[in-house]
């Protein structure tokens, strides 16, 4: 049942951007008809976004915490004002890649990859800022109005889980967002960034994170291939550093904004089920790395759960009783933390401890009632009765 369903909606999917595209494809014979065939590119494109929305909005993988949501949405009207803001969704989503994307009908999506890697309120900022520029400047629907003879694109893109979604969010790889249109949104963000009171300098140093992480995955040779292949129709990384931080020197206020403290406070609960989905999506050299990253934020106990975290998930007998003890003493420290009691859970539950892990199971679901895993959660506690 659950295939057929994914099935059909694929089919959906293609058939919708499929049919936007075979309509841009058409020939045109007066400016009258142009002009016409452009309000209906415009409006299937939308029309197709509103359908895979809903599909979005009721997803399991969509993060609903009151807090976490307010607390972007308050960063994007800041930056564009309450009449742009009203109009516009935003969709946290539990997905470990570095994406942020916003579809033509005003519909942005945050995954928790871009929360786990972008150091501070600022940087957040300025990556909202761009996509909501690449919206505000319609350069999706230029890109696919460049794209008609890219057919086989739109079935590329309709096998993403994310659908249309993560179609726009890959538009610049496949669809091509030209140089200018990209330029056009990091100088358009810096701008919403400094009249928000935020330090545009930290835009540019999202590319320098960029850069590091994906060194750190497949070394410094990488760092010559990244100025190829993609960014032959783009800003080179190098470029974008650059250029941005010379901008920002210019339009920066003294009493900028960066918010580092804030944006920590916010994240605390968030980064280990973060890095924990990292865990299990990256490689060996990309863990080590957040590993590095996270040793040297201010929290320890959080680095700590996060090295622990590794060694679980991973399952590193040489050091899966020192994990145990990290979480133990976090959970005697900090007994609040819902996570830790679910780690500290399913480790004793995979040592077949079934009465321990019950226990420190229950706890996690007595301070997560409505944990998106609360129902296989239940079916461990269960078993250790």
């Amino acid at each position: 049942m659950i295939k057929n369903r994914i099935f059909k909606r694929k089919v959906r999917i293609r058939a919708l951007i499929c049919a936007a595209l075979v309509v841009m494809a058409a020939p045109s014979f007066a400016q009258s008809n142009n002009l016409d065939q452009l309000q209906r590119e415009e409006r299937d494109l939308r029309l197709s976004a509103d359908i895979e929305e809903r599909d979005i909005a009721n997803s399991q993988f969509i993060i609903r915490d009151r807090e976490l949501n307010d607390y972007i949405r308050n960063i994007f009207c800041a930056m564009v004002g309450q009449d742009e803001c009203r109009d516009v969704r935003i969709y946290i989503i539990q997905k470990a890649d570095f994406n942020a994307t916003m579809a033509p009908n005003g519909t942005m999506t945050i995954w928790s990859g871009l929360l786990l890697r972008v150091k501070n309120e600022a940087q957040l900022a300025a990556v909202i800022g761009h996509e909501y520029v690449h919206y505000k400047n319609r350069h999706s629907i230029q890109s696919l109005q460049n794209a008609r003879s890219k057919m086989d694109a739109a079935l590329l893109l309709s096998n993403s889980p994310l659908g249309i979604f993560a179609a726009f969010g890959i538009m610049g790889s496949v669809l091509n967002y030209s140089r200018e249109m990209e330029r056009d949104a990091d100088y358009g963000s810096l701008s919403l960034m400094a009249n928000a009171g935020y330090d545009p300098i930290e835009a540019s140093k999202i590319w320098y994170l960029i850069r590091e992480e994906v060194e750190a995955k497949y070394g410094k040779s990488i760092t010559d291939r990244m100025e190829d292949g993609f960014f032959a129709t783009h800003p080179s990384p190098t470029e974008r550093m650059v250029e941005m931080a010379r901008r920002s020197q210019i339009m920066a206020k003294s009493d900028k904004i960066i918010d580092e403290a804030r944006f920590d406070q916010i994240m605390e609960k968030w980064r280990p089920k973060f890095f924990e989905d990292q865990i299990l999506n990256g490689s060996e050299k990309e863990n080590q790395y957040f590993l590095d990253k996270f040793g040297n934020i201010d929290n320890p106990g959080i680095a700590d759960y996060i090295w622990a975290e590794n060694v679980r998930v991973k399952w590193n007998e040489k050091e899966i009783e020192k994990a145990k003890d990290i979480f133990v003493k976090i959970s005697q420290n900090n007994p609040e933390d819902a996570l830790n009691w679910r780690s500290l859970g399913l480790l004793y539950y995979r040592q077949d401890h079934k009465i321990e892990a019950a226990a420190a199971l229950a706890k996690y679901i007595m301070l997560s009632p409505n944990a998106n895993d609360a129902d296989i959660i239940k079916l461990y506690i269960g078993q250790g009765k």
